[in-house]
């Protein structure tokens, strides 16, 4: 079984699952970032990947409404996640389970601080920077959509230093 990351909390392991149903790339690339999503839905962990298992389509995390955190590809592999090359191979992708539906796309409190504080974790232990402006994005950055949705756009600055106080 592969691993998953020496995170200081429990995640639970769904990389080789994801990985059999071959929407991840198996190479590796430097990370220079870490993109937030929402999952478009009150998925549970389990929910994401049944998802994943007939939409082309995976990311290397998903944070569910209680905060805790699932991970699906390796940290230094391509996810098929944010919509161009580049930034599959520069970023590593987050999910995070909606607690409302369009048009708001809300995100919980603990889903969205846990999501943080994991980008923290990836950004001091697998890129080696401080989480900014310039390198902790949302799915809208890379291509035309409006993920992570408007509740998560109004609150970047609290997430940014949620990321940073880790």
């Amino acid at each position: 079984m592969t691993a998953t990351i020496a995170y200081d909390r429990h995640v639970s392991n769904l990389v080789d699952k994801l990985s059999a149903t071959g929407h991840v790339t198996h190479k590796s690339y430097k990370k220079t970032s870490v993109t937030l999503h929402h999952n478009g839905g009150r998925l549970s962990h389990q929910g994401v990947l049944n998802v994943w298992k007939t939409r082309p389509a995976s990311a290397h995390f998903d944070v569910d409404a209680a905060g805790a955190v699932a991970q699906y590809v390796k940290v230094n592999e391509y996810a098929w996640a944010v919509g161009n090359t580049a930034g599959n191979q520069r970023t590593i992708s987050i999910e995070m389970a909606n607690a409302t539906l369009a048009p708001a796309w809300t995100v919980t409190e603990a889903t969205w601080k846990n999501s943080a504080r994991l980008a923290g974790w990836l950004f001091a232990k697998v890129i080696g920077e401080r989480p900014s402006k310039n390198n902790l994005f949302y799915h809208h950055h890379w291509s035309s959509t409006a993920c992570a949705g408007p509740h998560m756009d109004k609150i970047y600055d609290k997430v940014l230093a949620a990321a940073n106080s880790g």
